[in-house]
């Protein structure tokens, strides 16, 4: 049974993961973004391009759901498609400068938040948490799931 006094410890890591997009869509509400910045910074840092399927495999995300972050990548004007002559069943994704200039913000965003947030711990506990979300994330990889798409919109005030 689940008690209100202590719910389980995956509600306080929903609600910071909740926040923390919030807060990133606040410093990054000027952008034609609005989701989807981890993989587009993925992909600038693989200037010369890289292959949907490479992208689906650093992202552990399946071949749909790739698509899907490439077509919306691709609509606003992040990324063109670069077909291989050598083999024309290869396309490689390029990132445009408009790419690159927003996943170095972006990044950027994502570094001062984190250093904010650890700012309120001490060094011997962010090492301590940092270890134990790789224990957890090692653990939880081994057990049996299927698969989930959590999709973090922009949030309108409209």
């Amino acid at each position: 049974m689940i008690s209100k006094a202590q719910p389980p410890f995956v509600r306080s890591l929903h609600l910071i993961t909740k926040d923390y997009f919030g807060v990133l869509a606040e410093k990054l509400n000027h952008l034609d973004l609005e989701r989807y910045f981890y993989p587009l910074i993925v992909i600038a840092k693989e200037g010369e391009g890289i292959t949907q399927k490479k992208l689906s495999d650093l992202l552990e995300l399946d071949k749909v759901t790739t698509s899907r972050i490439v077509d919306y990548l691709a609509c606003k004007g992040y990324l063109g498609r670069e077909q291989n002559p050598d083999d024309r069943r290869i396309i490689r994704l390029k990132p445009t400068d408009k790419a690159i200039s927003d996943a170095s913000e972006i990044e950027a965003a994502m570094r001062k938040i984190e250093s904010e947030l650890f700012a309120t711990v001490s060094d011997k506990e962010r090492k301590c948490f940092e270890k134990v979300v790789r224990t957890l994330g090692c653990a939880i990889s081994e057990m049996p799931k299927e698969s989930v798409k959590f999709d973090y919109k922009k949030l309108s005030n409209k």
